[in-house]
């Protein structure tokens, strides 16, 4: 626990790498798997890892390498001149408990003021056209999260949306839960997924196409725009519209879509990890989840978006919870435990509560299932693209 008079915890761990044809190729992977580690505890515990002065490299004495590979390395030594070294996976597992322990939250000696609102139950009326996100937080700082559901009208998207959120916050997975909803009440849904991220994780459906692609996109969208621009007004979802990490697209003529559309009954969801990757017109949308925060820059925009104190427990949003700001869904920000993307709604309560992993739909077990998402996520012709865009967007 984190006393007053604890300053650090020190995190060991072991790596173990592939067999490469140099030692020089062994110790980068091992870098790499360094700094990664580093990142990981950076965004899971919302601290700094850093490098001791004279890090040491154990290797073992059954693969000793040639002292021509090593003599540039210092502080390399065989495991069996460390006194009490043992390269054990168990042992590695009870240190990083001990690391995760020390950085614990107290639960009697320090209380936490937290200035967060909790919802009415006005956000958990089921209804149609509503998408079961999650469930609603009442302390981020303890990750207590309540039972009370969370019901998104999808309507409320054609004023559109933005999920903020560092790298593995989870982004594509609240998008993959908005386009699930939106494709179980029957509304179009198209998607621009760079990394394949959502892609891979999506049925076969009619009303649904997906590009991976990067770069420029302006005349899909433009196609998207002449095709929406006949349809008559409306305030409900036609078309869902979500493009996966915006700052791997290039648009045009994304800021006159959004200007445009959105009476249409299009509904564009933006999924970046910085503000500054999108125009500053497209930023001004009716919806905002935000994840997470990268810098002090974002959380001063964030404060300024939200106005309410609880915007500052953003930088210690635990993954997969976002800071849902949406004034004509709800007046006040509040925070939100996303439910898990992998299992139907129906079913999602039942987990929340019951710590059992769900095989069939996390893993994707049954056979005809994955090839069914393989068989439809590898087409690759631009022409059948096309053809299936406009079959989508087709009244």
């Amino acid at each position: 626990m984190i006393r007053d008079n604890v300053f650090a915890a020190a995190l060991f761990f072991y790596i173990y790498t592939s067999i490469h044809d140099t030692f020089q190729k062994a110790v980068e992977e091992i870098i790499s798997r360094k700094e990664s580690a580093k990142k990981e505890a950076a965004l899971t515990y919302f601290v700094k890892c850093s490098d001791v002065t004279d890090p040491v490299i154990v290797f073992s004495p059954s693969f000793p390498p040639f002292w021509e590979e090593v003599n540039k390395y210092y502080n390399l030594v065989l495991a069996k001149d460390v006194a009490g070294f043992e390269a054990d996976k168990g042992v590695a597992l009870v240190l990083r408990k001990m690391f995760t322990t020390a950085l614990e939250v107290p639960k009697d000696e320090v209380t936490i003021e937290e200035k967060i609102h909790i919802p009415t139950e006005g956000v958990s009326i089921e209804g149609p056209r509503k998408a079961f996100i999650g469930y609603v937080l009442n302390s981020v700082v303890k990750n207590q999260v309540t039972k009370r559901r969370v019901y998104f009208p999808l309507d409320f998207l054609t004023r559109h949306g933005i999920a903020y959120g560092v790298t593995r916050s989870g982004k594509s997975m609240l998008s993959l839960i908005l386009i699930r909803e939106a494709l179980a009440n029957g509304i179009k849904v198209v998607v621009f997924d760079p990394h394949g991220s959502i892609a891979n994780r999506l049925r076969p459906n009619d009303n649904l196409k997906v590009f991976k692609v990067s770069g420029e996109i302006t005349d899909k969208l433009k196609e998207i725009y002449d095709t929406a621009s006949a349809w008559s007004e409306t305030s409900k979802l036609r078309l869902l519209v979500v493009l996966d990490e915006t700052k791997l697209l290039r648009a045009r003529n994304l800021v006159n879509c959004l200007n445009e559309l959105g009476e249409r009954g299009v509904g564009f969801m933006l999924v970046t990890q910085y503000s500054t990757s999108l125009p500053p017109e497209a930023r001004n949308v009716g919806t905002y989840f935000i994840l997470s925060s990268m810098t002090e820059v974002e959380m001063e925009r964030f404060r300024e978006v939200t106005l309410h104190p609880s915007s500052s427990l953003i930088s210690r949003l635990p993954r997969a919870t976002s800071f849902l700001f949406s004034p004509y869904f709800y007046p006040e920000p509040f925070f939100v435990r996303h439910r898990n993307a992998h299992v139907p709604s129906e079913m999602a309560e039942w987990q929340a509560w019951f710590p059992y992993s769900l095989e069939r739909w996390q893993n994707g077990t049954d056979d005809d299932d994955r090839r069914q998402r393989k068989d439809c996520h590898t087409e690759r012709n631009q022409g059948r693209d096309e053809t299936r865009l406009r079959d989508i967007l087709g009244c």
